[in-house]
């Protein structure tokens, strides 16, 4: 399934962005439709009504068929029947049998007499609910309804019938035959469904009988239909707030998204990064800002390997051409004396051992470039042992006050190599005379070391060039330009830097950063 996503092209995110938004504002339709919430209301509502029609049409029918009203109750307690059919937890049953004949006894004539008293209020009451109404005797036999030809009929067949008989309120979901196609806004002809509510007709000797309750109640659809004018403006104004909100979306998210790409594609196709105009939202900003230094720092790359690699041609190819020319006279010229052939052999190993250092020179500064931080040392150790070993040599170099110990976040190594090539350069331009002082102090969170000679100093042109590659005043001295960049290589891969402070007298800073017992 994730290779054949993966081979799909995927979906453009304008198309996402609508789709999301659309899922959004469908999500409580979708709940609504799931749950069958508002139809479950509309029945319980139906059965509601249903109830409180059958408690006043068998009090009816008692005070009809008791002429002396009962005592009044004086119970505390209260009983009412409260609705409690649940569309998505009470199963919908098989539709009511029909009412079968009720044998050959005949109806109690006061009960018969009550019942047609009570024809025209059950008529009345019709009209206006549209409900089906049946009152029944003890025994289960209809002495009046809203359809007058069940009158003597027998409900024993009803559940809720019996369940009211034997003093129950009862009610249930049942399933309606649809004889015949009715206009969708009618209520009692299109529904599937058929509330069915008994209540007991009880009297203190027992129960005198039940009154069942039929009506289809109204579905979420005919609601709907009765409400299409207010519902289409509420659907226009959904449609217009999913498309401000997809406008909306496009504009903060897509429209940075693509001007990013666009200028990152001209990046890609080698023109100059250009800041997109739409910035949005202030993600996309922070990401244009990231884009345009990531840009700034290939173009700086892809500048400093161009000038890097005219910088290594032409210092290869001196001695390589000083190496073919006399190869060349020596070829030509075998005649001769062997005092210029030495000279000649000689001019050919300076050559080639010049070659050497260079190339050993920028293996170094290749391994300075990409070497991982990590390591520690302590900075008054690596001095004192850097002292000591120019001092074997003859050099005058002085220790400034130094702490008694500072471990900072840098290997002795690069440390020691560092300060090693400043030093070499002080002593192989200035001579053995020069004398060089070492300083240390704490700056803030960093450590600050100096390096300052008294020698003839170094003139502003020079300055300036001090840190780019293959520059040198030494070459006839055998050097290659590249320790200092090497040197500043290393401390920059340790979070540390090297710079000139002061070309007269000579000094140059490092700075790195001190390790902390939380680090």
């Amino acid at each position: 399934m994730i290779g054949w996503w993966q081979r799909r092209r995927p979906p453009r995110l304008w198309l996402v962005l609508v789709a999301l938004n659309g899922l959004l504002l469908l999500l409580p339709v979708l709940g609504f439709s799931a749950l069958r919430l508002y139809e479950s209301a509309l029945i319980r509502q139906t059965e509601s009504e249903l109830t409180a029609q059958g408690v006043v049409i068998a009090a009816a029918y008692r005070a009809l068929l008791e002429p002396t009203p009962p005592p009044p109750l004086v119970s505390a307690r209260w009983q009412p029947f409260l609705p409690q059919l649940d569309l998505a937890r009470d199963p919908v049953r098989s539709p009511l049998p029909e009412p079968t004949p009720a044998g050959d006894e005949a109806l109690d004539p006061a009960a018969r007499t009550a019942g047609q008293r009570l024809l025209p209020i059950l008529a009345q009451s019709q009209h206006h609910t549209l409900a089906a109404l049946r009152v029944t005797d003890a025994q289960g036999r209809v002495i009046a309804a809203t359809n007058e030809s069940l009158i003597g009929t027998s409900l024993l067949g009803h559940p809720e019938v019996r369940e009211a008989l034997a003093g129950r309120f009862s009610a249930q979901l049942h399933e309606r035959e649809v004889s015949e196609p009715a206009g969708f806004a009618s209520i009692s002809r299109t529904g599937g469904l058929r509330v069915v509510v008994a209540v007991p007709i009880a009297s203190g000797d027992g129960v005198l009988g039940a009154v069942e309750l039929l009506r289809t109640p109204a579905n979420i659809w005919q609601v709907l239909w009765a409400k299409r004018v207010a519902l289409s403006w509420a659907a226009l104004a959904l449609l217009t707030a999913l498309a401000l909100v997809t406008a909306l979306s496009l504009r903060l998210i897509l429209r940075p998204l693509q001007a990013l790409t666009r200028s990152a594609q001209a990046v890609a196709g080698g023109r100059a990064f250009q800041p997109p105009a739409q910035r949005g939202l202030a993600e996309f900003a922070q990401l244009g800002d990231s884009v345009s230094q990531m840009a700034e720092t290939l173009q700086a790359r892809a500048g400093y390997i161009r000038d890097f690699a005219a910088h290594v041609s032409h210092e290869f190819k001196t001695p390589l051409a000083g190496i073919l020319a006399t190869t060349e006279l020596l070829r030509e010229h075998a005649d001769m004396g062997e005092e210029q052939r030495q000279r000649f052999v000689l001019l050919i190993e300076s050559e080639a051992a010049r070659l050497s250092r260079l190339t050993q020179r920028l293996l170094e500064l290749a391994r300075a470039e990409t070497a991982e931080a990590g390591g520690r040392c302590d900075a008054v150790v690596v001095l004192h042992s850097l002292a000591q070993r120019h001092r074997e040599l003859g050099h005058r170099l002085r220790l400034g006050e130094l702490p008694e110990t500072l471990e900072l976040l840098l290997p002795a190594e690069v440390l020691d190599a560092s300060l090693g090539t400043l030093l070499d350069n002080a002593y192989g331009h200035g001579g053995p005379e020069v004398a060089v002082e070492l300083r240390l102090w704490l700056e803030g969170d960093a450590a600050c070391i100096e390096v300052v000679n008294d020698g003839p100093g170094i003139s502003p042109g020079n300055a300036e060039r001090l840190f780019t590659p293959f520059f040198t005043t030494g070459r006839d001295r055998g050097h290659t330009g590249l320790g200092l960049c090497i040197a500043r290589a290393l401390l920059r891969a340790h979070a540390g830097e090297l710079w000139l402070e002061s070309a007269r007298p000579v000094r140059f800073r490092l700075r790195c950063r001190v390790a902390t017992n939380d680090r």
